[in-house]
């Protein structure tokens, strides 16, 4: 997961990130896609919450989704010049 970001996001966009989180390791796996959604809704930009989308998305079976989801999370990320995100995208 991208837990850490690069710039610090606004206050709400980071407690929704670590919501996300932290139901991810209490397999709550819908809980946590809602929570990153929230967080992509108020900051869509961050290549991190892209990324925590595709992670679930991968967990769910959904591959085509998770693909595009990391593939745009690589994009923003090299556009932020964030090499470590990139390389995990």
């Amino acid at each position: 997961f991208a837990d850490g970001f690069k710039t610090l996001p606004d206050w709400d966009v980071y407690y929704e990130n670590n919501k996300g989180v932290e139901a991810y390791k209490k397999g709550q796996l819908n809980e946590a896609q809602k929570n990153f959604g929230d967080a992509q809704a108020r900051d869509p930009g961050r290549p991190e919450l892209e990324f925590n989308q595709g992670v679930i998305q991968f967990k769910q079976g959904q591959l085509d989704q998770a693909i595009e989801a990391f593939g745009a999370s690589a994009q923003k990320a090299q556009n932020q010049k964030d090499e470590v995100l990139y390389g995990k995208s």
